[in-house]
Formats: C-alpha cells, sequence, structure tokens
C-alpha cells in the first residue's frame, strides 16, 4: 500500500484519503521554457458516466487502455484498506477480483491486452508479491530475485513491466519485467529515493529520483529500451516529478521551484524541450497521463481549494470538468480516444469512479449493443451486458 500511497503523491501531488496537498509550487526562473500553454480554459460539455463496485464505498480507477476497460481498487472497509481489485469493460460491465490468500489487491496498471499489474498483500505475513492477471482471469506472481521487497506499478501491450526493488540495507533501483519473465534491474547513481510512474510501448520507462529521504529535490529521469538513463528538470525547478510517457517520447509532470509555492504541468518532448502551462487561477495544476495524441488529462485546485478534471489538447487548450456531484474530482487516466477515467468524492465523502467521454460521444454504443445481442441470442433469456445509465 506504501507504493500506492507514492504512485498516488507523484501522480496528483496528495494523498486523497487525507485531502493533503504537498504544497509545492513554481519559482521564477523560465529562461528555457517554451512558454505558458492553456492560457484559455473553459468547462465544456461531454458525457460523465458515473459508476461503483456493488458493495463498495471507496471506488478508485486508476487507468484505462484503449479499449475503454478501466481497472482500480475497491473497498467496503476505508480508503486503502481491504482492498480489492476491479475492471470495468467498455460496456459498463464491472468484475471485481482479488488474489486468493491476500489481504489486500492493488492492481494499478491495464494494457490492451486486458493484462493487469499490480502488488498483493499474502494473508499469512511477509513482503508484497507482485501479480500480472490475464484476461482470462489466470494469475502470474513474480518477485525481482534476490531483493527483499518488489512494487509492480506499470504495463505496456507487449507484457512488459515497470517497476522498484529494494533491500534491507536500504538499496534501491528499478526493474523492467520481459515478457519472457526475464528481469532487468537498475539504479540511478546517487538517488536514495525513487519513484516509478510508466513504461511505454517502446519500451521506456520515466520517474522521479531524490538523492536523500528527507530531500525535497526531486529530479525527472527517462530509460530508453536499451538502459540509457537520461535525468532532467524543468529549468527554474527545485522539484520535477515525471508522471507519464506516451509512445512518442513526450513525458508530463508536475515542476515546482519551492515547496511554498504553486505547482504547474510541463511537457517534456522527446529532444528535451520543455512547455510549462497551468489554469489561469490554479493553486495547483497537476497533469496525471498523456495519450499519444499528446492530449492530457489531470487536476487542479482552485483559491477555494476545490479539486476539478482537466483535459488540455495539444493545441493548449484545457478544458475544465467536474463529476456531477463532486466534492472533488481527479483524472487519472486517458486513452487513445480521448476517454478519462478518474474517480471523485461527493459530500457523503463516499468515492466514486467516472469515465468523462468526449463530447457527443456514446460509450461504444454501436458494439456494446452488438455484444448485447450476442449475448441474448446464446442466453435465450434477453439478458446481455450489464450497462450504466449516462
Amino acid at each position: 500500500m506504501a507504493m500506492v500511497i507514492k504512485n498516488l503523491v507523484s501522480r496528483f501531488g496528495f494523498v486523497v484519503g487525507g485531502f493533503r496537498t504537498i504544497g509545492v509550487g513554481l519559482a521564477g526562473g523560465l529562461a528555457g521554457l517554451a512558454g505558458l500553454g492553456g492560457s484559455t480554459y473553459a468547462q465544456a460539455p461531454a458525457t460523465i458516466v458515473s459508476f461503483d463496485v456493488p458493495g463498495a464505498k471507496f471506488t478508485s480507477p486508476l487507468s484505462i487502455n484503449d479499449k475503454g476497460d478501466i481497472v482500480g481498487w475497491w473497498s467496503s472497509v476505508g480508503y486503502l484498506d481491504q482492498e480489492q481489485g476491479f475492471v470495468r469493460d467498455r460496456c459498463g460491465k464491472i468484475a471485481s477480483f482479488a488474489v486468493p490468500d491476500s489481504i489486500a489487491t492493488d492492481p494499478l496498471s491495464i494494457n490492451d491486452r486486458g493484462e493487469i499489474v499490480g502488488d498483493w498483500f499474502p494473508r499469512a505475513g511477509g513482503p508484497p508479491t507482485d501479480f500480472v492477471r490475464r484476461d482470462d482471469g489466470s494469475y502470474t506472481y513474480f518477485n525481482v530475485p534476490d531483493t527483499g521487497s518488489t512494487y509492480a506499478v506499470s504495463i505496456n501491450d507487449k507484457g512488459e513491466i515497470l517497476g522498484s526493488w529494494g533491500d534491507v540495507d536500504g538499496t534501491t533501483g528499478g526493474f523492467v519485467r520481459r515478457k519472457d519473465g526475464d528481469f532487468e534491474t537498475f539504479i540511478i547513481p546517487g538517488a536514495t529515493s525513487l519513484i516509478f510512474d510508466q513504461i511505454n510501448n517502446r519500451g521506456a520507462s520515466i520517474g522521479s529520483w531524490s538523492q536523500g529521504l528527507d530531500s525535497v529535490i526531486f529530479h525527472g529521469f527517462v530509460r530508453s529500451n536499451d538502459g540509457t538513463i537520461t535525468s532532467f528538470d524543468v529549468p527554474g525547478a527545485l522539484i520535477t516529478y515525471a508522471g507519464s510517457i506516451n509512445d512518442q517520447g513526450e513525458i508530463v509532470g508536475v515542476w515546482a521551484g519551492g515547496l511554498s509555492e504553486i505547482t504547474q504541468g510541463f511537457v517534456r518532448d522527446r529532444d528535451g524541450n520543455f512547455t510549462v502551462f497551468a489554469l489561469p487561477g490554479a493553486e495547483n495544476t497537476s497533469p496525471a497521463s498523456i495519450n499519444d495524441k499528446g492530449e492530457i488529462a489531470g487536476y487542479w485546485v482552485d483559491s477555494a481549494n476545490r479539486y476539478h478534471g482537466f483535459v488540455r489538447d495539444r493545441d493548449g487548450t484545457i478544458t475544465s470538468f467536474d463529476a456531477p456531484g463532486a466534492e472533488l474530482t481527479i483524472a487519472a487516466s486517458i486513452n487513445a480516444a480521448g476517454e478519462i477515467a478518474g474517480y471523485y468524492y461527493d459530500s457523503a465523502n463516499v468515492l466514486h469512479g467516472f469515465i468523462r467521454l468526449p463530447s457527443g460521444r456514446g460509450e461504444h454504443e454501436e458494439k456494446c449493443r452488438e455484444h448485447e445481442k450476442d449475448d441474448s441470442a446464446r442466453s435465450g433469456d434477453g439478458e446481455g451486458h450489464a450497462r450504466l445509465q449516462e
């Protein structure tokens, strides 16, 4: 669960359960930046579908694939307490799952083949173990050999997995698990704190690192498929968190010039050039995910400390949105179709999931109708895939 919280902090800048911001922000020094993008924004109509795992008080989507399948965790007990996994297909059908003999199952990423990667905690005790869950519901369990603990965070469409490992002596590093099960482990010289986020379909991985456990200075890094590691900082930044990378090598994340200032977002292109952006009047702008079209999803915080989702087009136009009835809205992941998965708290402090569909679009309507007809024909009872009302 510690890795899940780390992952939330790296992507969103706060621990959701306590609504606690990390309070980092912008300082001067914009030399070398491409400029402030997204100077205009607006509320725009779109279809937002809310959903919950049956019986859940907390439903937290974290990843959406290009087919529209969403994966995340849920709990009926408490935030990150005895959590289980769920997958919601593009037609709205939700299936809950848990690793056998686990006290907690934390899925974090789903690829286009429906393979899900995450961590689970054994009921019998001991360190967490990583898992891959296939589309047929079968599991493969793994740990990096000769390490004290490992945490998997991301899987690409080739089945390659990114994660971190640690030893009892405090040494920490990263790993890439190839589809054949072989591990490539690596360290970042001088790094004592590491946060890993995503591996793209070309095998490039990103994350952030610091030189001390108590250090407030963080740098971004990208590791290419051949193992070359490049560290980077937004010019003028004290803190650079890398959050997401697409197949074009474009990286988005959060940067700040100091602990007492607001955060802004950045885009780093494959040549290393930066564009920074923020919503007008925002106290905090935090990108979470970028697709291959260069569309970015994330959240922003206004002066009243209210959280809203946003999507930023490649041209820099930013659209703000809120889930209906939301007190807090977080956009977590965006796919190639511009569909956004995320979660929101209502006034009763219940956490719900949502999917936001681009304006004028239904949720895979024609294909879902075809599936419903096929299912009805097979079952003969007129019942097909369950669909949520929009």
